[in-house]
């Protein structure tokens, strides 16, 4: 998920337009495409944008809203921190190759709110894999279920929370595929009956099914990446729904101080306020792969899943927090 998303709808339309006019006019190797997608009534404007890593990776990034101008702000945000990203690990390399991902970071415009979204993203897959390592699928509550078109929703919430936030998920089941789209989402916990709430889990969930509109995910060059190929099983594999159920189960743990690098990027902006932010805490559960783990980096791991009382024989492998 993009965590721009979580604060985006309150910064100023003028801000909005300086930002993309800044974003197409200076951003040079980025390509932009718009979409008008839809399931059933539920209808939303896609922005997709393609460019290369500071590793010459390719790099695709997406932007979803019911608004327009939002999307397109949330697909250039996400194209700008992903390049951020990839050119600090570049230069400062994290221990392990399995902990460079975009998790914990974020773009708004500024410092303080690039800050707040880069934190929400590091506690939402906190909140998600702990309530998952400890419980499986019984670490998720039932809310309710939805329909758009053909397309099922399945709104859970984690049952690990932390004092003011909770963690959800959208599973997205089209009769097309034998499994499930899944995604994420945090908000305040006060807020679980809101739409707003589950909002980026939804666009999540149910836009790799209107894209992919009956063809399967194609790893191609992209078979490193596990995300995608996590995604892929998850489509292709069917999904046992009777693990869904009502539980109203609830943990709420105060959590630890995460540590926020900021970058200042209004040079690249022609002094318009843009800000990106990394999130980091050795004592949350970092976001990890689902599979292949290898024994230096489960050793390096194991001392974060002791502090939080997930046992060594934990639903590790095969995890669907992505």
């Amino acid at each position: 998920m993009s965590a721009l998303a979580q604060t985006t709808p309150e910064t100023a339309p003028l801000w909005q337009d300086l930002f993309l006019e800044q974003f197409a006019s200076s951003q040079a190797g980025f390509e932009l495409f718009e979409f008008e997608r839809s399931a059933g009534d539920f209808r939303y404007h896609q922005f997709v944008c393609r460019f290369q890593d500071a590793y010459g990776r390719a790099c695709t990034t997406f932007g979803r809203s019911q608004d327009r101008k939002l999307a397109a702000v949330k697909c250039a945000a996400e194209a700008i921190e992903r390049t951020v990203m990839t050119g600090f690990f570049k230069k400062h390399p994290r221990q392990f190759a399995e902990l460079q991902n975009s998790n914990g970071w974020a773009v708004h415009s500024f410092t303080e709110n690039a800050e707040q979204a880069a934190t929400l993203e590091l506690v939402e897959r906190h909140l998600l894999l702990k309530s998952w390592l400890l419980h499986g699928w019984n670490g998720f509550d039932l809310v309710r279920k939805a329909s758009t078109g053909e397309i099922d929703l399945y709104f859970l919430k984690a049952i690990q929370q932390s004092e003011e936030y909770a963690a959800g998920l959208v599973i997205a089941k089209s009769p097309i595929y034998a499994g499930v789209s899944i995604g994420q989402c945090i908000g305040a916990s006060s807020r679980t009956s809101s739409y707003y709430f589950w909002e980026n889990g939804i666009f999540e969930a149910i836009d790799r099914l209107v894209m992919l509109n009956g063809q399967n995910i194609e790893l191609r060059n992209e078979a490193s990446s596990w995300i995608l190929c996590e995604s892929k099983r998850l489509l292709e594999t069917p999904f046992d729904f009777s693990q869904l159920r009502s539980r109203g189960d609830q943990f709420v743990e105060t959590l630890p101080r995460v540590k926020v690098t900021g970058f200042d990027l209004s040079m690249r902006f022609n002094g318009l306020p843009v800000s990106a932010a990394f999130a980091q805490s050795e004592e949350l559960i970092p976001l990890f792969p689902s599979r292949d783990l290898s024994s230096e980096f489960y050793t390096y791991i194991a001392p974060i899943l002791d502090l939080h009382g997930v046992p060594r024989s934990a639903h590790i492998l095969g995890h669907p927090i992505l």
